[in-house]
This record gives C-alpha cells, structure tokens and sequence, in this order.
C-alpha cells in the first residue's frame, strides 16, 4: 500500500503539481491533500491560487473515488473573498479498494466561519477521515490541517488541546490508524509529543531533515522553520519505506509512506 499526504498550497504552483500527482498515481493508493479549493470557476484567482483544484485532480484521478471535506467557504488562503470557492482537504483512494464509510470532526474552531480573519486566527482545524477494509480489518486513514497562528508552529493551550482532541478522536478507531497532513508544528513540541505517546512518528524515526521544500517563503532565512508535517502510525502496522522527496511542487514536501 503507497499513500501520499502533501499541502497542495491552493495549487499555486499548478503544473508541477499536477505532473507528480499524474506520475504517482500509476503506484499510489491513496491521497490526501491538504489546503484543497473547490469552485465552479475555472479561473485562477488574483493571488495565484488555482480556484478549481479539485476539479483539475478528480479528472486526473478518474480511477479513484473522492472525499472532499470542507470546511473554509468564500476564502482563498489570503483571506480574500471569492464566491462559490470551498477550502478544505480531501482524501482520493483507488477504487479497487474497499470503502467503509467516512468521517469529519472540526478540532478547532467553526466550519465556514463567516468572518475568515486576514491573519487566519480563526481559521478551523479540520480531522477527516476514510475508513477501508484491508485484507479483513479496518484501516482509517486519517488527514489533519492544524491551526496555523501563531507563525511559530509553538505550542499554545489551543494547540496543546487540538492533540488531545485528536487522541480522543481516533482512540475509538478500531484496528489500524494512519495520521498524516500538515500540523504547523514544531517536532520538539508538546503537542507533537503528546501523539508520539500512542502513535509511531514516522518524521522523527526516519530521520527526516524538511518538509517544507524551496518555495518556504521563510526558507534560508534566521528563524527558517523546516518543519510542518507529519505521520503517525498505530502499532501493528508495517511500514516498508517512508520518505519525503524533495521536490519543488508546493511550499510544502509531499510524504510518502509504503507499508504492507
């Protein structure tokens, strides 16, 4: 089994993006993509963000079916007003596999808040999730985008608390758990601790050095935070390989994780 999780930023840049996930679907199981718009318009915006992202990849990945959870309505991620334009994320699993049911649980904040914030404040955390059968058990493939300010991806009470949330919420998940997407969190903090207490940290054992990539509007610079997603996975299962390629697709590195 291959999955891939990235930050997709919007599809701001669109034509690299959409290579890799061409080139990877011939392999890859299942996607999740985090910051996903979704619009009947079929125009770029004015901040270069592409409007109908999900529209573009769902006639990319015509084999797999699609769960689209947003939860961000009228906004871009620069906080400008676009009509008809849906925000959130969005998990695309193959269909030759076998689909349980799916889910979704605001973490942090309301669902199509009115008022978006220009400094993104307010903006809600959203846990999605897939559950699959495999091989006779259940797999719930979970996708998470956590709160992005403050910009020092530290811990705050509300972070702390968006990881126990999280805990709870897949404590009732039965069997096999995946936890991938971008938390906007530091690796030493304690709100990425507190998963590595019941799930394996799949950035911290394979040593991973980035995840932001070249297009990090702060990379190089004093205070360059390298780090932003992750993957968690439950006891019990195999992971074969796991890597985050360096490739200049988002601001963000896509991760990819094999296992059997």
């Amino acid at each position: 089994m291959k999955i891939i999780s990235l930050n997709c930023w919007g599809g701001k840049f669109l034509d690299p993006l959409t290579d890799f996930v061409k080139n990877e679907s011939r392999d890859t199981d299942i996607f999740c993509f985090q910051e996903m718009l979704s619009s009947s318009n079929n125009l770029e915006n004015r901040d270069g963000f592409c409007n109908n992202l999900l529209e573009r990849l769902s006639d990319l990945l015509w084999d797999f079916n699609l769960f689209f959870f947003p939860y961000i309505k009228d906004y871009d991620m620069s906080s400008k007003r676009y009509k008809d334009l849906y925000q959130g994320e969005v998990v695309f699993v193959n269909k030759k596999l076998k689909v349980l049911g799916k889910s979704e649980q605001i973490v942090v904040g309301k669902r199509f808040v009115k008022k978006l914030k220009s400094d993104f404040s307010n903006t809600p955390a959203n846990l999605s999730t897939v559950e699959l059968q495999l091989m006779g058990s259940k797999y719930f493939i979970n996708t998470f985008h956590g709160i992005s300010r403050p910009g020092t991806k530290l811990d705050t009470s509300k972070r702390v608390k968006q990881s126990k949330t999280i805990l709870r919420i897949m404590d009732t998940q039965k069997d096999f758990k995946i936890l991938m997407g971008d938390f906007n969190l530091m690796p030493w903090t304690e709100s990425i601790k507190i998963l590595e207490k019941s799930y394996r940290n799949l950035i911290k054992d394979f040593k991973i050095k980035n995840t932001r990539g070249r297009l990090n509007i702060i990379n190089g610079k004093i205070g360059d935070q390298r780090f932003a997603d992750y993957t968690f996975v439950s006891s019990g299962i195999k992971v074969r390989d796991f890597k985050v390629p360096d490739v200049t697709i988002s601001d963000h590195l896509p991760m990819i994780l094999e296992f059997e």
